[in-house]
């Protein structure tokens, strides 16, 4: 679960020592390009630092999103503060495209709403299992988890399979009070796009079928 704060965003996870791998680098395996391990706090808690933007990544097994303790050895040799971006990193981020304000308010939303939940049960987000535990999500005909996004400036794009139906995520990013200001849904039959000004994230991926009938018949 994530908690969004400005320049700052604290993961909380079952098990961070498994998360932290997938987006610190170390050794000669690039992550996430220019992350870098800050400490290892406590027994759970990994503060870590992007330097090229500054921004605080988190990820911590402490249910509260909080940390505290003395600072350890982390479990595995990451790439600290002290080590500046690799050539690879360098290639790596310049190849990422420019994004508008607008648009990166759209995908800074969508990471900040990755377990959201409807507390009445009608739509959640969940990209693992299915929070409502729906029938069918068989998805032994697919490839597991696979996920992509591309785009540039105002117009992106996120193709998955599997898990959460895209109007799950829609609605996530929309519906008040949780939803994103501004922010309105547009389908377009075979995808769902979500507009907040002159950005458009367009979202690729199954959709809910109930939901869907029920649009049609209004």
């Amino acid at each position: 679960m994530p908690s969004p704060q400005f320049n700052r965003i604290v993961l909380i996870a079952d098990a961070p020592h498994n998360v932290a791998p997938y987006l610190l680098p170390r050794g000669r395996r690039t992550a996430l390009p220019g992350l870098r391990l800050e400490s290892f706090q406590g027994r759970h808690t990994y503060l870590a630092r992007h330097l090229p933007t500054g921004a605080q990544l988190v990820v911590t097994g402490n249910a509260s999103g909080t940390w505290g303790g003395a600072r350890r050895s982390a479990p595995r040799r990451f790439r600290t503060t002290d080590d500046c971006l690799t050539a690879q990193e360098h290639a790596e981020l310049d190849l990422v495209p420019e994004i508008s304000d607008a648009a990166a308010r759209l995908l800074a939303g969508l990471i900040c709403r990755i377990t959201a939940k409807d507390p009445h049960g009608d739509w959640a987000v969940g990209w693992f299992v299915d929070p409502l535990d729906r029938d069918g999500w068989n998805c032994s005909d697919e490839v597991p988890f696979e996920k992509k996004l591309s785009g540039s400036q105002d117009l992106w794009t996120l193709r998955w399979n599997g898990l959460p139906y895209a109007d799950d995520v829609a609605t996530a990013l929309t519906h008040d009070p949780i939803g994103i200001p501004g922010a309105v849904v547009h389908d377009t039959g075979d995808q769902v796009e979500v507009r907040l000004g002159p950005a458009v994230l367009r979202l690729s991926a199954r959709r809910d079928p109930i939901r869907r009938s029920m649009g049609a018949a209004l």
